[in-house]
């Protein structure tokens, strides 16, 4: 056993105390390449490995406390870790604040929100976590795209940042240049909800807008929980599925404009690595005809649980095509459980949407202001 005056390999006590200190020297490399200084030099670093560590009092953290009632806070520190684990994001705060044990595991995530919102005059911790939106500056263009992060601010959102890989945040970005991406480094957490939609008039795209290279600036180890896209070319659309297939998307916003149909990017969203939402979205001259497919998309993407459709109305009032989306459902794959119409369906569309239909869909919309169907099997 160790005595606390000499350094022990076989110890559990020193080699926790080594394993601390050696993250603690990371995260100081990480901070002075934020403040743009040169990280540590190999002389400094192996000089670290031959000293002996300090001694580090851990007083309390993760000791079972000697209660003769059975509360949350006598439960093991190896179950308290693993309830965290399985906790939505967005109740990690009000879990911080039930018992001591997640106070003090969690703290570090309530502290970096509070410091982030007083960077930036945020009024409220639930606007920063778990989702924060960088600041956003119109800078005379007719959208907003997100600004890059001061200097004097940085310090926060990386604390902020390390908080999110932890326990599953994401930060928001509303961008058009990939410079943007490459500009932000390591102030970027594993999760990302990214913004490529641009406008909705396909002749005031701007001449520089190229999706796929905005994506392929991404470091490898990023997770997109949403993406919102807009592409104008035949071109554009293939490299940017070509960026799309190494990269983990969950719900992709696709927004068509009435003289592309997308037909190659839908006809291969298989190709996506675990996509599970497809929402599509119309300007105002759009027309869905028979090459659009959904037949396809329902057979080959095993993942896809939900489709959106926009409005119905004039856009997408054809008769004949709500029937085919009913009649296709039977192609759908065993995960695939809902479809979503983002308006309410005229009266005279129902007869024949109910025969169409399969036996195992039932609606579940409330017919004011939008309808859906959802598989009950």
């Amino acid at each position: 056993m160790n005595d606390g005056r000499r350094y022990d390999p076989a110890c559990p006590c020193c080699l926790n105390a080594n394993m601390l200190i050696t993250s603690m020297k990371q995260e100081l490399d990480d901070y002075r390449t934020i403040l743009c200084l040169q990280p540590r030099s190999l002389e400094e670093r192996i000089a670290d490995l031959n000293c002996r560590p300090i001694e580090i009092k851990l007083e309390g953290f993760g000791l079972r406390p000697k209660y003769a009632i059975k509360t949350l806070q006598t439960m093991p520190p190896e179950i308290l870790d693993r309830i965290i684990d399985f906790v939505h994001p967005k109740d990690i705060i009000q879990l911080s604040r039930s018992a001591q044990y997640f106070h003090r595991s969690l703290g570090a995530i309530v502290e970096a929100s509070i410091e982030v919102c007083k960077a930036f005059g945020i009024n409220r911790v639930d606007c920063v976590w778990p989702n924060f939106q960088y600041p956003e500056s119109y800078d005379n263009r007719e959208y907003p795209l997100s600004k890059p992060i001061s200097f004097k601010h940085a310090a926060q959102v990386y604390h902020l940042t390390k908080c999110m890989n932890k326990c599953g945040g994401a930060v928001i970005l509303t961008v058009n240049s990939a410079d943007f991406i490459k500009s932000c480094g390591n102030l970027l957490p594993n999760q990302l909800i990214l913004d490529l939609y641009i406008c909705r008039n396909e002749e005031e795209m701007p001449a520089c807008y190229y999706p796929h290279k905005v994506l392929s600036a991404l470091p490898s180890s990023i997770h997109l929980l949403k993406l919102n896209l807009a592409i104008t070319d035949l071109y554009e659309e293939k490299s940017t599925l070509e960026v799309l297939k190494n990269i983990r998307l969950q719900n992709l916003f696709l927004f068509m404009h009435k003289n592309s149909q997308h037909v190659y990017l839908l006809e291969n969203l298989d190709t996506i690595n675990g996509l599970q939402r497809l929402h599509l979205e119309i300007d105002d001259d759009f027309k869905f005809h028979h090459s659009f497919p959904l037949k396809s998309i329902l057979q080959k993407c095993k993942y896809l649980t939900e489709i959106q459709f926009p409005s119905t109305g004039s856009k997408l009032g054809d008769k004949a095509w709500m029937i085919e989306v009913f009649a296709n459902l039977k192609y759908a794959t065993r995960n695939f459980k809902k479809i979503k119409f983002c308006s309410i369906l005229k009266h005279k569309f129902w007869n024949n949407l109910k025969e169409n239909m399969p036996a195992n869909w039932t609606f579940i919309g409330d017919k004011k202001n939008y309808s859906a169907w959802k598989c009950i099997e």
